[in-house]
């Protein structure tokens, strides 16, 4: 379990300094993750602390292959939302400006519910967003992938700059 402590460190930790602790959590050298990116070990350690901004998208891609986070969670920690959430965004503004304000107000067990039922809508008739074409598609492997996100974000709640799960209203 995280301490008090722990997630105090992780709420005032930048994007670099995030990218670093990840780095080294998994034994990676400065030099072997450059490499891995295929960019220098300076502009790395720039970004590492803090002199430059974060990288595209695409480059983030490159870092969530690397040391295995989310890439949602990565971007919101730039100030970004992955350009596939912006296309969905754009296609319905106002029912998705609506829906995201809405869900603001719930809590995260509420807000994994509303994703677990929005995931069954969408992807248990159709074809899968998150699992491979010849993946059988239930309620279950809807809920796993939901898990493996939600699992995720409470692990790294801190470093997202959440002090923690909230519990919702009432």
């Amino acid at each position: 379990m995280t301490s008090l402590t722990d997630l105090n460190r992780r709420d005032r930790e930048t994007f670099g300094e995030f990218i670093r602790r990840e780095r080294e959590v998994r034994g990676l050298s400065l030099r072997r993750m450059a490499r891995m990116m295929g960019v220098s070990i300076s502009y790395l350690c720039r970004i590492e602390l803090g002199r430059d901004n974060p990288p595209s998208e695409p480059r983030m891609r490159d870092i969530v292959k690397i040391i295995d986070v989310d890439l949602d969670v990565l971007l919101a920690m730039a100030g970004r939302a992955s350009s596939e959430l912006v296309e969905i965004i754009i296609e319905r503004p106002a029912l998705m400006a609506a829906l995201i304000r809405s869900a603001g107000e719930l809590s995260d067990l509420q807000l994994t519910e509303l994703a677990t039922e929005a995931y069954k809508m969408a992807h248990l008739d159709g074809a899968p967003a998150y699992l491979g074409e010849s993946d059988e598609i239930t309620t279950t492997s809807c809920e796993n992938v939901l898990d493996e996100r939600v699992n995720f974000v409470r692990a790294n709640a801190g470093a997202i700059g959440a002090p923690g799960l909230r519990r919702g209203p009432g």
